[in-house]
Formats: C-alpha cells, sequence, structure tokens
C-alpha cells in the first residue's frame, strides 16, 4: 500500500511539473536582484566540496542569490574564485554557480613599501605558501620569504624561512621553524609602534621618529598560541648587528632641510635565548593587553655581548559611549651594561612628551603613562588629558627616584574612536590600530627652565 501511494505520488509529480513547462514555477526560495524567482540552481566545478553542501551553505543566507553567495562563501572559504550568472531557459531562470577550489598549496603575496632615512624608499615583495594534507584539512606548515631594497642605500634585506604547524603540534597550538634573514630592525618600536604614521611623517616631514640597525643571522623558534589568547615565544638567535647610515634627506615639504642622523649601535655578534609570554583581555569595553620578555647572551655562546634583560609592559583600556582611558606602564631591568641597540630610551615622541626626543638613555627603565579622553560636543573633538612618567638609570646602586621626569599635559583629538579598534596578537607583538585620527598634545616638563613642547600624532600612542 505504501509503495503504491509513493508511486502516485511521483506520477502526480510528474504531471504536475509536465503541465506546468510553459510557465515559472520556482524551484527555490531564491530571487534575483529584481526579485524574479530562481526556478533552479546549477553548481559546477566542484570536486571535493559537494553540491549538497554548497546548497545547505546558500540556504543560509537570504533570498537574494547573491547575498545567499557571500554567505556560502562565508561558510565554506574553500573556493579561490566563485562566478555565477541567471541565466533564462526554456521561460525558466537558472543560476549557474562555477566555483574553482583552492588546491593544497596556496600562496599569498603581497608588496613591501617602506620609506626611511637610512634606505630613503624601500619596495619588495613579500610572499607565503601553506601546504594541507587535503582542502579541508589544517595547513602542515608554510615556507616564507621577503626581499626589498633600498633605493637610497642600495641595501637589500631578505628572510627565507619554514614553519611546521600541522599533526600533533596543530592540537596543541604549537608552531616551530627557523629563517635566516638580513633585516633593518628598530631600536625601540614602543616610540612609534606604527608603521604608517611612521612613513607619513617620514615621507612628507622628515621627521623619522626611529631609529635603525642592521640584523643579519639566523634563529630557531617555538611558539604557543592558547585559545585564551595567551602566547608564549622562545627563539635561539645567532646574528651580527651593524650599524646604519643616513642616506636620505627628502621629503615632499622640507626637501633641503637636512634630516636628523640615524644614530651608530654597539656592531658585533650576537647569540642569545629570548622567551616571551603575552596575553591580553581586550574586549569591547577595553581591557589588558600585557606581555614579558627575557633575554639572555653571554660570551660561553660565542657572543661579543654578556647580559640578561627582562622587559615587562601592562596596558589596559577602558571605553565608554563617550569617553576613554588609556594606561601603560613599562619596565626594564639589566643585569649588565648593554649594548646600545637594547638600551632604553625615553624623551619625546612617545614616552615623556614634554622633553626632547631620545633625550635620556640607560640600562634599566620605569615609565607610566595615564590618558583620559573626553568627547566633546565640537564637531566630534576629543579633550584629552595626560601624564607621563619616566626615568632610565644605569647602575642600580646608584637609584634615585628624584630624577624621575613628569610631563603632564592635554590634548586635542579629531576621530579615532578606540571602540573600533583593531587587536592583532601575533608571536609576542601585541599591537593596536583604530581608524586614523588626528592628535595635537601640549606638554610641559615639571622642570625649571623647560619651554612647553607641541607634538602631533595620527595613531594611538601605545
Amino acid at each position: 500500500m505504501e509503495t503504491y501511494s509513493f508511486r502516485c505520488l511521483i506520477l502526480l509529480y510528474t504531471f504536475i511539473m509536465t503541465f506546468c513547462n510553459g510557465y515559472a514555477v520556482a524551484m527555490t526560495h531564491f530571487v534575483d536582484k529584481n526579485h524574479n524567482p530562481i526556478d533552479d540552481v546549477i553548481v559546477d566545478g566542484n570536486r571535493e566540496i559537494t553540491r549538497y553542501e554548497i546548497l545547505k551553505a546558500l540556504d543560509m543566507g537570504p533570498d537574494n542569490i547573491g547575498t545567499a553567495i557571500k554567505v556560502m562563501r562565508a561558510v565554506l572559504p574553500y573556493f579561490r574564485e566563485v562566478k555565477w550568472r541567471v541565466v533564462k531557459k526554456d521561460n525558466r531562470r537558472i543560476a549557474h554557480i562555477h566555483v574553482v577550489e583552492k588546491g593544497r598549496i596556496q600562496y599569498k603575496r603581497r608588496p613591501v613599501i617602506a620609506f626611511n632615512r637610512v634606505h630613503g624608499w624601500r619596495l619588495g615583495i613579500k610572499t607565503e605558501a601553506s601546504v594541507a594534507r587535503n582542502l579541508r584539512s589544517p595547513a602542515l606548515g608554510k615556507i616564507f620569504g621577503e626581499v626589498s631594497r633600498g633605493f637610497s642605500s642600495g641595501r637589500w634585506n631578505y628572510q627565507l624561512g619554514v614553519e611546521h604547524t600541522g599533526g600533533w603540534w596543530k592540537r596543541y597550538g604549537l608552531h616551530i621553524g627557523t629563517s635566516i634573514y638580513r633585516a633593518t630592525d628598530v631600536r625601540d618600536r614602543d616610540i612609534l609602534p606604527s608603521n604608517g604614521e611612521q612613513v607619513t611623517a617620514a615621507l612628507f616631514y622628515g621627521g623619522d621618529m626611529r631609529d635603525y640597525y642592521q640584523r643579519s643571522g639566523s634563529e630557531i623558534f617555538l611558539h604557543w598560541a592558547a585559545k585564551n589568547r595567551r602566547h608564549f615565544d622562545l627563539r635561539l638567535r645567532d646574528e651580527y648587528h651593524s650599524s646604519l647610515d643616513k642616506h636620505s634627506d627628502w621629503s615632499f615639504f622640507s626637501r633641503k632641510e637636512p634630516k636628523q642622523d640615524n644614530l651608530p649601535i654597539t656592531e658585533g655578534r650576537l647569540k642569545s635565548v629570548m622567551v616571551s609570554y603575552s596575553f591580553n583581555t581586550l574586549a569591547k569595553a577595553g581591557g589588558w593587553l600585557n606581555d614579558f620578555t627575557v633575554e639572555h647572551s653571554n660570551q660561553r655562546l660565542s657572543s661579543d655581548f654578556h647580559f640578561t634583560v627582562g622587559q615587562m609592559r601592562l596596558r589596559y583600556i577602558y571605553l565608554a559611549d563617550n569617553s576613554f582611558l588609556n594606561f601603560r606602564s613599562k619596565a626594564g631591568v639589566s643585569t649588565n651594561c648593554l649594548p646600545i641597540q637594547r638600551k632604553f630610551i625615553i624623551g619625546g615622541f612617545g614616552t615623556l612628551r614634554g622633553y626632547r626626543f631620545r633625550e635620556f638613555m640607560g640600562d634599566n627603565l620605569l615609565l607610566a603613562n595615564v590618558e583620559f579622553g573626553r568627547k566633546t560636543t565640537f564637531y566630534g573633538m576629543f579633550l584629552v588629558f595626560f601624564v607621563d612618567v619616566g626615568y632610565v638609570w644605569d647602575d642600580s646602586s646608584l637609584i634615585n627616584f628624584d630624577d624621575a621626569k613628569i610631563s603632564p599635559g592635554i590634548a586635542i583629538q579629531f576621530g579615532g574612536s578606540r571602540r573600533d579598534a583593531d587587536v592583532n596578537v601575533r608571536r609576542n607583538m601585541i599591537s593596536i590600530s583604530s581608524g586614523a585620527f588626528f592628535r595635537i598634545n601640549f606638554a610641559q616638563a615639571l622642570e625649571s627652565g623647560r619651554k612647553p613642547i607641541i607634538s602631533t600624532r595620527l595613531q594611538w600612542m601605545f
């Protein structure tokens, strides 16, 4: 009886479809951009991803076929390319979707574009190739590389490395790899963390607030990334450090004015062990972003340097509807005299805004920055109050906190709501960026004979 009923239903369905052959009877819930019904969906080009999976992902989207395809691509991130069109055949509208699946080897490429006073324009390319067992499995590892050339200095930079992330390494969030390189590095990236702001300042005004040196050598690294946004990094480095001279005085608005020289460093071979740990709790209303680093080098490792230095950065952000509170505390302690490229710098841009740039340098550091901003009714402007406190010293037996430097100030900021901040945590580096803004700082050092210092920023200081 059940078999007979089922056959009757099949015959009835066939009759209805034959009878309605000349009419647009939609067999899907999709419509085109003009809200005309889509009668059928045809998929081709797929191999590992089945038609059923694609249609199921399409059903997660709205009725508009174009938007549904965007949802499908987000649900199934296995396609390198998706093309679609709606064709009309026998008075029926058919959505034809052609997909191109990604391969086992994935390539990423992006240009390297930089400008500073030691290289002038530095242009090149950065590439990465990852390998997986199949389309659905995570990458087993990757090969990465970079090559660039400074047009004023004539120097080439390069990097070539391999990283393993598959198998049981992936299960525990482990990455292991090695690389060889010749790279231009920055002495203290905290002074100006944003590459975009550095390029803008150097390109237009020649105000490059970074000091550079060259690292040439190799490293082995082990990285652990937990799901709760905690990161651990272990690096073994063998590299040679050398100074870089200024090769470019050019900028758009001060082409003939000589720019600040790049400071020389303590040259030599550095073999070191570096351990880093970082975590963040940043959410929409703010949170903590903290990291701790210890680096050790000595002559028994065939290094030209002998020191152990530890650093701690604690950063807290509180966000309300029309106000914000930013706090940073940074401390550094060393056991021996540090080479110049490892010494701590405070003064001016990014540290003590009421003092000249890189005015104080030492082997040990204490630094705190607090700023509170309140949005006004004047074109969405923020009024920001801040206080910077810092102290560096060399000999621990001669610590005198009466020598600590203090510079309060006030700032006017247009744009840049930190609620829209983008947080990137990779390796032991945590970077925060948000929409572009413009800020003018007015800072005054609490020291007799000091004049107020005015500075501008296009990104958050920390």
